[in-house]
C-alpha cells in the first residue's frame, strides 16, 4: 500500500526537526544528498550574502520540485499540505 502525502506529513509532525531532516535526506539519491550537505556547509560558514542565499533557495526549491515530480507529488498536493500546516 502506498504511503500518501498526508500520512508522510503526520509521521514527520511526530518527529523532532532533526529527525525529520535526517529522514528526508535518507530518502534522497546520493547526488542530492551531496547537494544538501554542500548547502548545510555553506550556511554554517556564515559567509552567505542575501543574494547568494536567495539563489541557493531558488536552486533548492527547483531540486525539491524535481524530487516531488519523481515521487508523483503534484503542486496541488503540496499546496494542500502547506495550507493545512500554515
Amino acid at each position: 500500500m502506498a504511503v500518501g502525502v498526508e500520512d508522510t506529513e503526520k509521521e514527520l509532525a511526530a518527529m523532532t526537526l532533526k529527525e525529520a531532516i535526517i529522514r528526508e535526506i535518507e530518502d534522497l539519491p546520493e547526488p542530492r544528498q551531496a547537494a544538501v550537505l554542500a548547502f548545510i556547509r555553506f550556511v554554517r560558514a556564515g559567509r552567505a550574502d542575501e543574494q547568494t542565499v536567495e539563489q541557493r533557495f531558488v536552486d533548492a526549491l527547483s531540486c525539491a520540485g524535481a524530487i516531488a515530480q519523481e515521487q508523483g507529488i503534484s503542486d496541488q498536493d503540496i499546496s494542500a499540505s502547506c495550507t493545512k500546516s500554515c
